[in-house]
């Protein structure tokens, strides 16, 4: 079968939530799908659903009518497979669809947190842009126009006006070209590598990064104990799912840790994602039986904290590029326009 591309977050949170709500009213599986699959006409969703339809009216489980599709994450799939097996299939939907929905929160923040700026970015080199090409032309022309040699220090800061506007200018465009394509290379699925480089050059998309981490190991922890899964199988791997390399080999590191003390504790403090006092209660939670409920909670915790870090990232960047601009703009017409104000006052 022909690759297909995955489904996006925020549809796989609503595909499982119809799906939890058809099996909480006590419909058939089946039958709800169905139901969904003619609710679907004239949508983009439509040949999807009718394709699971159609897998599971040939007696297919829920878990192999989606991934004959090849449209969903290998993390859902297995959650389905087990739940199924377990008879936990709605509470694991249901989980699934929050899972999922954060995702596509973060994911939304996180485009937020890159085209804003990038977009402001573009404004400034346009702005600039008119400044050198039309505005600092009609001062030159005054200039001439009025037939007065200009003394040496105000031609200085002429000519160091028109040098610093090609110079500001051609360095906009070329930050223009660079964030357009950015942003073509985020639209084509290299997310990953992006933020990789530029977790490695700025320490603040670092520790979101961590943040994120963190949330996303707790939500697979979590939904896999519900699932059926022993913690010790979960733990060795949840690396396969975790949505960066450098974490990745966290999660990796933790899962031999897990093999080798047989303590969850342990083997999420080798993990690095969560803070001490965090730490403790996934202790106090192994000790006492409530693992599952207590990453539940570290989950939520630590997505909210991601997506404020991100607000507050971009936030922080609006003034700093809004008063680069005004410095740039500024300095641009000052340059120009005070030996103007020095010729004016000499006619005066």
């Amino acid at each position: 079968m022909k690759k297909q591309k995955k489904l996006h977050p925020a549809d796989l949170a609503v595909l499982c939530s119809e799906y939890a709500m058809i099996l909480r009213s006590g419909i058939p599986l089946y039958d709800g799908i169905a139901i969904l699959s003619q609710s679907a006409q004239d949508t983009p969703s439509r040949p999807l659903l009718e394709h699971i339809q159609a897998d599971m009216q040939q007696g297919a489980s829920l878990y192999e009518a989606l991934a004959d599709t090849g449209q969903f994450p290998a993390y859902m799939l297995e959650m389905i497979r087990l739940a199924e097996q377990t008879g936990t299939l709605e509470t694991i939907l249901e989980d699934l669809s929050a899972y999922y929905e954060r995702i596509a929160r973060y994911n939304d923040a996180l485009r937020s947190a890159v085209v804003y700026p990038v977009t402001l970015i573009i404004m400034m080199s346009v702005v600039i842009a008119v400044l050198v090409v039309k505005v600092i032309p009609v001062f030159v022309t005054v200039y001439e126009n009025l037939g007065i040699e200009l003394t040496e220090s105000a031609a200085m800061i002429m000519n160091a006006g028109l040098v610093i506007g090609y110079a500001v200018m051609a360095g906009a465009i070329l930050i223009s070209i660079g964030c357009l394509a950015l942003m073509i290379a985020w639209k084509q699925g290299k997310e990953e590598q992006i933020l990789r480089r530029a977790a490695g050059i700025f320490p603040f998309i670092r520790r979101i990064m961590e943040k994120q981490a963190a949330a996303t190991y707790a939500s697979v922890i979590s939904i896999a104990l519900k699932s059926g899964y022993s913690i010790e199988e979960m733990t060795e791997g949840a690396a396969r799912y975790m949505p960066d390399e450098r974490s990745r080999a966290r999660a990796e590191h933790a899962g031999r840790a897990m093999m080798e003390s047989g303590s969850f504790c342990h083997a999420a403090r080798q993990t690095g994602f969560y803070e001490p006092i965090h730490e403790r209660m996934i202790e106090v939670a192994e000790r006492t039986g409530q693992t599952g409920q207590v990453m539940e909670r570290l989950a939520l915790l630590y997505e909210q904290q991601t997506i404020e870090r991100l607000e507050a990232a971009v936030s922080n960047v609006e003034p700093i590029l809004i008063g680069i601009l005004t410095f740039i703009a500024g300095g641009i017409l000052l340059a120009v326009m005070i030996p103007l104000a020095g010729i004016l006052l000499a006619m005066s």
